[in-house]
């Protein structure tokens, strides 16, 4: 590409133009090609030559290029569509990132797709993006988790974290948050089980669960007073209540609520979404009020992300979709107008592609593949009800219905129906036992009668092409993979979802993929042969959804059943592990307990021996102390348990993935490479977890200078899941700068005590808003730890014996009573401090003193 060269100062290997401004796109076989363009451009008295194409910014902020071609080039960029944008920041913005290396954002637990927290790891679209921010300007971002939404904007208000990642600008916000401007809509809808409503006026006079500090309340209270409002931790604390009929409606995002329900097995039965502009928010990134400047670092990062970076993140987290079919003819559109529904005959026994579900639903790839198409064209699904497949043959035949999501065309069926272009196309395997040997076709078995559920397109067409093959008919699929696992004579045909499917749900492991056969299984949608335009417009639909969107739904009903028969061998050895380690608490706790008794006899009888029962004094308190870290090592063996069951499942899906390629003969280095890869990201998270549990109870000979804060934290990573799975609002405020001498774990070990103790009492309370606080302070002489609760407080009665030996309000619950007595021992004689109790205004609080 060449600018406003004179022939006289072009290089002797370049084209010379025959006119000022002339434009020459030129590679080695004259093809455009922006990867391999150079641009030569005047700098100074020498010709520079870019490596890569320059971006726009680059030439307009070259002061040896006038302001006429500086436009000429950018209407050229912008002609020929290249997308090449570089982050220009100014000299201050660059200061503000070099002066604060570290940017605090806010991370929520459960408001997927856009912003959640899983297995420790923030993420969602909203998580992507600000990744994404922080790569275009050299931001580092710490995420903060923990906390419910109501209590992030309090964070915020008080300056105590730098960004909220996704929030509604709202006028009262505006006192306290800068705001970037909209990165995306988010669409809400009103979920309800009682009624359908379409709008908030309706829901007057009706109660709505909004979870604690959304814009949401804010603006129902001031616009609808006659809605009464119920407020909630979170979005899920919303559904819940929904279901349990404790309000009549929900509004909240679309996207959020259906992947919530979709997690956890619920049953809506009104949603509606429409365009009306109170049911759509813009979503924002929010600054602290004394951070302009990074609120414009965001916005100029925001707005320099390019449309196919942004469409990336939006497929990935909003899903692939079936694009604007914008070919439809005239006729066609009158057609969608004037029909409203789409009258659907299904298979009732294909599953995965197609059959009715326990809630006697059609279900499978196909039906949501056809759901797709229907909302696209605005049509209304209506399923026909049948017993079998072979009746949905014969009402298309009689046209009492439009269509059939997925068929294999044959002669007989062209009689009475046209097919679509094919949408989905499977390879069918050989089934046979795994005792058989491997078979190359199926001309090799043609002796053997041919197992096959009847009513298939399949059956016609192996009879035309092997006239003498024996077929055994069977009603149901689960039939024909039942009688195949006891009889050795028979074999049969199936695609791979449907045998890797109805395997797993029947739970037959005798069975075998023993060669593939040269038969392309195509499906098509069958149409009515009466309706041509319905036949156009499905082909045109079918050509808008793209294969990975195809790929992407078959992926979810293959996979879905493979991951529930997950081989639990390794978790059956944690857990029998676990067993024999209480053996071994228990057997050391009956030792003990003698022991004690002893030890009292000796007291009251053997007044002599005082030096000696000193001597088995200390015994007995490195045995209590030794036994209340054995009663700690199993609460945390089943902290293990639960933060293994992730990686254990994502292995045994990495394992059935792996089989599945084998078996299709795709396993190549590519698929090998990807199993080493991830195989070993899991069990390094759980290598990992075994490590923090070993370091935290590795006996400590000499005190060492450690941070209290960073002992704090790691303490709170071993239990987090426990506190989490609990619904704990666990809030840490400590400076990162006090440090302290002495045995670091410890002190983990009695913070673990009293919070274990506090959990405890927070749900047997059943303490709605459960809160667990810790918080950091520090003199010329003393540093001081309090953790305290909102469970109430400790009786009067018992309140000064909480710290005596085996003294335990839990006994029923398997307490041992020693916990809070070694806590004592290790903090006032071994680290030379003080640990004590008071009442608070809402529960009880432990104050740990340590000297400086």
């Amino acid at each position: 590409v060449l600018f406003n060269i004179t022939k006289e100062k072009i290089p002797n290997n370049i084209y010379t133009p025959n006119f000022t401004k002339d434009i020459i796109l030129t590679t080695k076989n004259n093809s455009i090609n922006f990867g391999k363009i150079s641009i030569f451009y005047k700098k100074g008295y020498k010709w520079k030559k870019s490596k890569l194409i320059p971006t726009i910014s680059d030439i307009l902020f070259d002061s040896n290029i006038d302001e006429e071609d500086k436009n000429y080039i950018k209407q050229l960029y912008k002609n020929l569509g290249i997308d090449n944008k570089k982050l220009f920041l100014t000299v201050t913005q660059k200061e503000y990132i070099e002066n604060h290396p570290l940017i605090t954002v806010h991370n929520e637990q459960n408001w997927a797709p856009y912003n959640y927290n899983k297995n420790g790891i923030p993420k969602g679209f909203s998580i992507d993006l600000m990744d994404l921010i922080a790569k275009k300007t050299g931001i580092k971002i710490k995420y903060i988790s923990g906390y419910s939404w109501d209590k992030f904007l309090t964070l915020i208000e008080t300056e105590k974290i730098d960004v909220i990642a996704n929030i509604v600008q709202t006028p009262i916000r505006e006192k306290y948050i800068n705001f970037t401007k909209p990165y995306i809509s988010s669409k809400k809808a009103i979920f309800s089980n009682t009624q359908k409503f379409s709008s908030f006026a309706e829901l007057n006079n009706k109660t709505i669960a909004v979870p604690k500090g959304f814009y949401l309340q804010e603006y129902l209270e001031q616009y609808y007073p006659k809605i009464t409002i119920k407020t909630y931790k979170n979005t899920q604390e919303c559904l819940y209540a929904l279901v349990n009929k404790e309000a009549d409606a929900l509004v909240e995002n679309y996207s959020v609520v259906n992947y919530l329900i979709e997690k956890n097995g619920l049953k809506i039965k009104y949603i509606t979404i429409n365009e009306n502009k109170e049911l759509v928010s813009q979503l924002r990134f929010g600054t602290r009020k004394s951070q302009k400047i990074l609120r414009d670092i965001l916005q100029k990062a925001l707005n320099n992300i390019t449309k196919s970076e942004f469409d990336y993140l939006q497929n990935k987290w909003f899903g692939l979709g079936i694009k604007n079919i914008n070919k439809l003819t005239h006729k066609e559109k009158n057609y969608l107008q004037d029909k409203k529904t789409l009258k659907i005959c299904t298979n009732t026994d294909w599953a995965p592609i197609e059959f009715i579900d326990e809630d006697k639903k059609p279900n499978g790839i196909s039906i949501d593949i056809i759901k797709l198409i229907s909302k696209k064209l605005n049509l209304k699904p209506e399923f026909v009800k049948t017993s079998s497949w072979v009746e949905s043959q014969k009402l298309l035949q009689q046209k009492k219905c439009d269509i059939l999501p997925s068929a294999f065309k044959t002669k007989d069926r062209l009689k009475y129906a046209n097919f679509t272009k094919p949408y989905l196309d499977y390879k069918l395997a050989i089934i046979t036992q795994k005792n058989e040997p491997l078979i190359k076709r199926i001309p090799d078995i043609i002796d053997r009668p041919l197992i096959k559920k009847e009513g298939g397109g399949l059956i016609s067409y192996l009879k035309e092409k092997y006239p003498n093959l024996e077929i055994r008919k069977t009603k149901s699929k689960q039939e024909t993979f039942k009688d195949l696992g006891n009889d050795t004579q028979y074999w049969s045909l199936s695609s791979l979802p449907v045998f890797l499917y109805n395997t797993n749900i029947l739970g037959i492991d005798n069975l075998q993929i023993a060669g593939y056969s040269n038969i392309d299984y195509k499906l098509s949608i069958a149409v009515r042969d009466d309706d041509e335009i319905l036949l156009k417009i499905l082909n045109k639909s079918l050509k808008n959804i793209s294969q990975e969107t195809i790929k992407a739904i078959s992926d979810k009903w293959i996979m879905q059943k493979v991951i529930k028969q997950t081989d639990y061998t390794l978790l059956k050895q944690v857990i029998f592990v676990f067993i024999l380690i209480l053996i071994f608490i228990f057997t050391i706790y009956k030792k003990e307990k003698k022991f004690k008794l002893k030890i009292i006899d000796f007291n009251k009888t053997l007044k002599s021996q005082v030096t000696q029962e000193v001597k088995k004094n200390r015994q007995k308190d490195k045995l209590m102390f030794q036994q209340n870290r054995l009663a700690q090592m199993g609460e945390i063996i089943s902290m293990i348990a639960h933060q293994w069951r992730q990686p254990l499942n994502n292995l045994s899906m990495l394992n059935q993935s792996i089989i599945l390629k084998y078996k299709m003969k795709k396993l190549d280095d590519k698929v090998m490479e990807y199993f080493a890869q991830n195989s070993k990201k899991q069990i390094t998270q759980m290598s990992k977890t075994i490590d923090d549990f070993r370091d935290f109870f590795k006996p400590e000979k000499e005190k060492i200078e450690f941070n209290v804060n960073d002992v704090i934290k790691h303490t709170i990573d071993i239990i987090k899941p426990v506190i989490d799975t609990n619904n704990i609002d666990l809030l840490i405020n400590c400076d990162d700068n006090i440090v302290a001498i002495g045995y670091p774990n410890e002190l983990g070990q009695v913070i673990i005590n009293i919070i274990n103790n506090a959990k405890d009492i927070l749900i047997e309370k059943d303490i709605k808003d459960k809160n667990i606080t810790i918080s950091c302070t520090v003199n010329k002489t003393n540093i001081n730890i309090k953790i305290s609760d909102d469970a109430g407080g400790i009786p009067e009665d018992i309140i000064d014996n909480i710290f005596d030996p085996y003294f335990s309000t839990k006994e029923d619950k398997n307490g041992t009573g020693l916990g809070l007595y070694m806590s004592k021992i290790i903090i006032e004689e071994h680290m030379d401090g003080k640990l004590n109790v008071k009442h608070i205004s809402n529960g009880a609080c432990f104050d740990i003193t340590l000297s400086i």
